[in-house]
């Protein structure tokens, strides 16, 4: 561990503090063969007597969800039984003991953070996530909600990610950036070689110590002695990681061929189980006796039940190596295995990875395994498991229904990029309706993400048309899509037209009547919609568009009920990729009663999540209304850069709410800094247009608002108090109350 002084110090004092029984956690990120792997190592036998649990990521498995929270927590199974009942179904669900769907992400993430606190009951507990880039998606939500949440429980969590690699993500936790060692560090890792061999050596391996080890380890001697030609080592940074991989296919190389066979299997899995390794190793020809070689090269380490590789590079360099033939015997001899042992999710990825071409019957068991993660609100796995069928299917309509589905689970996953890759694979035309109106779905969610929420609500009101009476149902919940499209846009003449199409279905009865000047009708009709969001089955959009129709209506307190619900609803239901948008309707009721601490909170969750899923649409709205805020509190440069950055995002793509919020906000400022001229002479614009004279409907944008921001300011701009601020309770400093909401009073958001 030589040049890890500050590494070592830092993880040094988290587990000082485990062993007084403070909790802490660190993600260590860096390069391939950066060290990364070697800390943990380090922090394993610096724990003392404290418990240690490990899981590592296997890139060819990251796509088994709760797969890795499994192998973590496979040494301590048993106390599963001691959790909370709702926690231990949970737990037994996702990890396949029980045929149990789970309807609450949110009970997951908690039963993971009661198993570590019990964990931990008897002394310290260090929980060491390795390669957490090839750890599936769902298990990494689940660790790094625990790790956010760790207080007094004695637990240290240490995750370790590769920059860079593709796979699942780890935020929200502070980080650490391994680095390379300096010159002095990475030479004394050189010994026996010639000066000009070693100077070589440390060019080529910029401070990388597995290149380091892996480069001098390789050199023949002839080139030990110093005589290196100019292609004996790589000639360019990227080659070096080939060159790495070469060392560890050398060593790999040496082993007897049952011992590489062997070997290959243990890479190809991914629960790191000794038995179900010897088991699939077994129909190969091999043994326990031919991991020996292996093990007393270092290459892996046996401990108890469970098998190791000395590094995540030598797994890899071991299955790249081997031919395909090889590498599909041994997946399908893991697929047997894991049969008999009861895991049909397992065995179905297994069946996938030795597929060579379309194959039915496995791409039916993958699409089993989709719906069983879906029901376990593992949407990102569901999407994986629905694309790999699509893949494996012939049938070119089953394939475009396949895609679509996967489409669609990514963007409840907040993928959005993804599910506009996998719409793009969509073989067209589509013969089945309902198939094309889910594809419409999936365009529109990406239209909505990344360019135009007017344009998104065209390609839903399209397919709407088109779908027809033959298909009621797919129909209305195209519109329904469509008509919160068109009020993200702040386009209020586009909703109009929306809910025109279908002014019978109880969600477009209010804005058919609201924006047909039939304010009591609207009012009328908002009430059975206000109602069954206390019903368990109600839809997200429902909810959603419940809460907004509140918020047009002026109705703020029932909106924040609404909305409260709506968020919820996301939570139990793992829709993770909704949850910013009901956070977001949740934030604006709160502004509209004043509770501006409340806001700033939601909004402050929310726009992290937002940036977390990538999701620039919805971070625009929220970056807009967390100025409103700002600026009651008269924080300047917050509220320009928080205005900026909206309105970079919202004005090019016609994102009318947004742009019109953010420009609220500024006036806001200006008129309570004093400069209420200004204020007047810029109030907010957007392409908000009201189709009625209704005077319920009043937003930041609308001819009602403009009038008394005008009136406002310049009733200031005549008093002549410049530098006072101008607010109905006198400054911003004590808009805290449910009076002084900063827009005009019932004004709806």
């Amino acid at each position: 561990m030589r040049g890890r002084s500050t590494e070592q110090e830092q993880i040094g004092r988290l587990l000082a503090d485990g062993r007084r029984g403070n909790s802490g956690a660190l993600l260590l990120h860096g390069e391939a063969g950066i060290g990364k792997s070697a800390l943990l190592d380090w922090a394993a036998g610096q724990a003392g007597g404290a418990r240690v649990l490990r899981v590592e990521g296997i890139e060819s498995e990251m796509e088994l969800a709760y797969g890795g929270l499994h192998q973590l927590f496979l040494p301590v199974l048993d106390l599963v039984d001691g959790l909370p009942p709702a926690q231990a179904a949970a737990l037994r669900a996702v990890f396949g003991l029980t045929a149990d769907e789970v309807r609450d992400s949110f009970t997951v993430g908690l039963a993971v953070l009661t198993m570590l606190s019990e964990a931990a009951t008897d002394g310290p507990l260090l929980c060491l996530v390795d390669d957490a880039q090839w750890v599936d998606q769902p298990s990494v939500d689940m660790l790094t909600f625990a790790a956010r949440r760790l207080r007094a429980e004695g637990v240290v969590m240490l995750f370790a990610v590769r920059d860079g690699a593709p796979g699942a993500t780890v935020k929200g936790l502070p980080g650490l950036l391994v680095e390379g060692l300096d010159r002095t560090a990475a030479a004394e890792l050189l010994t026996g070689l010639p000066p000009y061999v070693a100077d070589r050596v440390l060019e080529e391996a910029g401070g990388n110590p597995l290149a380091l080890s892996e480069l001098s380890a390789a050199l023949t001697p002839a080139q030990r002695a110093g005589r290196l030609g100019p292609l004996a080592l790589p000639e360019t940074a990227a080659a070096l990681r080939g060159r790495i991989q070469d060392g560890f296919l050398e060593q790999v190389g040496r082993l007897p061929e049952a011992a590489r066979l062997v070997l290959l299997v243990a890479a190809a899995d991914d629960t790191g189980s000794l038995g179900t390794v010897l088991a699939a190793a077994r129909e190969l020809g091999a043994g326990v006796e031919d991991l020996e070689p292996a093990e007393r090269a270092g290459l892996v380490v046996l401990s108890g039940e469970l098998v190791r590789f000395r590094h995540p590079l030598v797994r890899y360099a071991t299955y790249r190596s081997a031919p395909l033939g090889r590498r599909i015997a041994a997946h399908r001899a893991l697929a047997g295995a894991l049969g008999e042992a009861g895991q049909p999710h397992r065995r179905a990825w297994h069946l996938a990875a030795a597929a060579t071409g379309p194959d039915e019957a496995v791409a039916e068991e993958l699409e089993r395994v989709a719906e069983w993660a879906g029901n376990r609100q593992a949407m990102a796995s569901a999407s994986a498991a629905y694309e790999r069928a699509a893949q494996l299917t012939a049938d070119r309509d089953l394939r475009a229904r396949r895609l679509v589905q996967a489409a669609r689970k990514a963007a409840d996953a907040g993928q959005d990029e993804r599910c506009g890759a996998l719409a793009d694979q969509v073989p067209m035309p589509l013969a089945d309706q309902e198939v094309a109106a889910n594809f419409a779905r999936a365009r529109a969610v990406v239209e909505l993400g990344y360019r135009s929420p007017a344009a998104a609500a065209r390609i839903l009101l399209d397919s709407a048309d088109a779908t027809g009476a033959a298909h009621p149902e797919a129909t209305a919940s195209l519109l329904v899509d469509a008509v919160h499209a068109a009020y993200s846009g702040g386009d209020a003449a586009l909703m109009a037209e929306v809910a025109s199409r279908a002014p019978e279905l109880p969600v477009l009865a209010v804005p058919a009547r609201l924006f047909g000047d039939d304010v009591p009708g609207a009012l009328t009709a908002l009430r059975p919609l206000v109602a069954a969001t206390d019903e368990a089955d109600t839809g997200v959009m429902e909810r959603l568009l419940t809460g907004i129709h509140c918020l047009l209506t002026g109705d703020h307190p029932t909106a924040r009920r609404v909305a409260l619900g709506a968020v919820a609803h996301c939570r139990d239901q793992g829709i993770s990729g909704w949850l910013p948008t009901t956070l977001d309707l949740l934030v604006r009721a709160e502004l509209a009663l004043g509770h501006h601490e409340e806001a700033t909170a939601r909004g402050t969750e929310a726009l992290r999540l937002a940036e977390y899923y990538d999701l620039a649409h919805r971070a625009s709205h929220l970056r807009a209304a967390l100025a409103l805020p700002a600026a009651a509190r008269g924080e300047e440069d917050q509220v320009r850069a928080l205005t900026e950055e909206a309105l970079g995002y919202a004005r090019p793509r016609g994102v009318g709410r947004a742009a019109a919020d953010a420009l609220w906000a500024r006036g806001l400022l200006e008129l309570g800094l004093g400069r209420a001229a200004w204020a007047g002479r810029r109030p907010p614009s957007t392409n908000w247009r009201r189709p009625g004279r209704s005077s319920a409907i009043r937003c930041s944008a609308c001819r009602c608002c403009r009038t008394w921001w005008r009136r406002r300011s310049g009733r200031a701009a005549r008093s002549g108090r410049r530098r006072r601020r101008v607010c109905s309770t006198n400054g911003p400093a004590r808009w805290t109350g449910p009076r002084s909401a900063p827009w005009p009073p019932g004004a709806g958001r």
